[in-house]
C-alpha cells in the first residue's frame, strides 16, 4: 500500500532515479548543509520545469521561471527542512517571499497532476539528500537536463 499524501491521496511511486530506496519521512538538517539543500532544490526544480538553474537567480521572469523558483523555495523549506531565513538568504529573497511561494505551491497542489509531480520531486529531493548525493556548484553552460517529466 502506498503512503498517503497530505490530501489523503496515494502518493505516486518515486521516479526511477530515486526508486532504489524510499526517503526517510524526516530528513535531519545538519547546521552546515542548508546551502547544499537549497542548491539541490534549485537544480531539481529547474530540471523539472525545464529552465536553466541560473534563471532562478533573478527577481523576475517568465511564468515557467517563476514556477521553478517557487517550487525550489517550497522544496527547500517544506521538504528539506531548511529554515525560511536560510532559504531567503540563499535565494536572495525576503522571508515573506518564502512564505508566499509556499502558499502558492499549496494552492497549486489542489490540482491532482501537479500534486503528483511535486510529490515525486519531493521524494527525489529527500532521497538525494538522505543518500548524500553531491550537489554540483555550477552546471556546464548548455548542459542538458536529463529529466523526462515536468511540472510546467
Amino acid at each position: 500500500m502506498r503512503p498517503k499524501s497530505r490530501r489523503g491521496q496515494a502518493c505516486p511511486p518515486a521516479p526511477p532515479v530515486c526508486a532504489s530506496r524510499p526517503p526517510s519521512p524526516s530528513v535531519p538538517l545538519p547546521p552546515d548543509d542548508a546551502l547544499a539543500r537549497c542548491r539541490a532544490a534549485r537544480l531539481l526544480a529547474a530540471a523539472f520545469v525545464h529552465v536553466p538553474p541560473q534563471d532562478l537567480e533573478g527577481t523576475r521572469g517568465r511564468a515557467p521561471v517563476t514556477l521553478a523558483r517557487h517550487v525550489a523555495l517550497y522544496v527547500a523549506h517544506v521538504t528539506l527542512g531548511v529554515p525560511r531565513g536560510a532559504v531567503a538568504d540563499h535565494f536572495g529573497r525576503d522571508r515573506t517571499s518564502i512564505a508566499y511561494a509556499c502558499a502558492r505551491m499549496e494552492q497549486r497542489r489542489e490540482v491532482p497532476d501537479f500534486d503528483r509531480a511535486l510529490s515525486a520531486l519531493e521524494a527525489c529531493a529527500a532521497h538525494a539528500i538522505a543518500q548524500g548525493v553531491p550537489v554540483p556548484m555550477h552546471r556546464a553552460e548548455g548542459a542538458a537536463h536529463p529529466v523526462s517529466g515536468g511540472l510546467a
